[in-house]
């Protein structure tokens, strides 16, 4: 590639990204006017979600769990390894991940087990 090239190279790639930075800013102003609206109500719904997944986590005892951390227990049930978070109320359970009432599918799955 001779020098010349590479100086048109070069110019073209200067031009391109202008354009793109031009669009990005372009989309950005267009993102933050569909947002900033919407702000002060996803803001309070956040602060609701924090302060009752606070509670979740307070009201859980955690007898007969193993304790990983304050927000993750685990325990077995029917030989596999069921994992808990507390805050949000979602569970794990052979690859599965559901949310809920944790104690109602234990008592479920204790029940279909002893069916069995």
């Amino acid at each position: 590639m001779s020098r010349e090239d590479w100086e048109v190279f070069e110019e073209i790639r200067r031009e391109r990204q202008e354009k793109r930075a031009e669009r990005r800013a372009e989309w950005r102003k267009q993102i933050e006017e569909l947002v900033a609206p919407r702000t002060g109500l996803m803001a309070g719904f956040t602060q609701m979600n924090a302060v009752a997944r606070s509670a979740r986590r307070a009201l859980f005892d955690g007898s007969g769990w193993t304790r990983h951390t304050d927000a993750h227990y685990s325990r077995t049930l029917l030989g596999d390894r069921l994992d808990y978070w507390p805050g949000p109320c979602k569970w794990r359970w052979r690859g599965t991940t559901m949310t809920g009432d944790v104690n109602q599918f234990i008592e479920a799955r204790e029940h279909q087990g002893a069916d069995k």
